[in-house]
């Protein structure tokens, strides 16, 4: 569904959905039918981090799809941010040019890897990248006003963020992922 390569730090990430979490029971409406079952793999080199868990539910694709396709126009998304109910899985945007996205994945929670990635500073990944501060701190603002607490996604601690560039193909691909993943697992709620 989703696939990432860091090829400067010799990094991929894949996040593939495996199925719905429980079988569906229409006598028995229960707040996990949505719930989808996802599986992580990531490698650098020789090391290789690998879990599965039920950190989305199925609305949350439309809500993935959304925010990738803004980046894919060129847009800052309503949020620089975007994170689930399950705190395992975040993606946050750093960087915007006219041909590369810089974006960090943030793993946390069951997902947060136990072997250590080791990446380039993002003065080699912001290096054309347009100034994006000023919107985030608006952001921060924002959240402030809501009652999040930025503390609770550190993107400082390499460990759980992970840096990526993603190009016009890479939108393709993770747009045209997430497209079949909204199709093949529909809503099961009944109301």
């Amino acid at each position: 569904m989703l696939e990432f390569a860091n090829t400067q730090n010799l990094i991929t990430l894949n996040i593939k959905i495996l199925d719905y979490s429980q079988e569906y029971d229409p006598k028995d409406h229960s707040d996990y039918e949505d719930w989808l079952d996802l599986e992580l793999e990531l490698i650098q080199e020789e090391k290789q981090f690998r879990s599965t868990f039920p950190c989305l539910e199925v609305w949350h694709l439309v809500s993935l799809y959304k925010w990738f396709k803004a980046l894919s126009e060129e847009k800052i998304p309503n949020s620089t941010i975007i994170y689930f109910l399950e705190t395992n899985l975040a993606f946050e945007v750093s960087g915007l040019s006219e041909d590369m996205v810089t974006i960090h994945v943030l793993l946390d929670a069951e997902w947060k890897p136990d072997i250590k990635i080791e990446q380039l500073g993002p003065e080699y990944y912001n290096e054309d990248c347009k100034n994006i501060a000023a919107y985030k701190e608006q952001q921060k603002e924002f959240n402030k006003g809501i009652g999040f607490s930025d503390d609770e996604f550190p993107l400082e601690d390499s460990s759980s963020s992970i840096m990526f560039l993603l190009s016009k193909s890479d939108f393709n691909r993770i747009l045209k992922g997430l497209d079949s993943a909204i199709k093949k697992y529909p809503s099961r709620k009944t109301t």
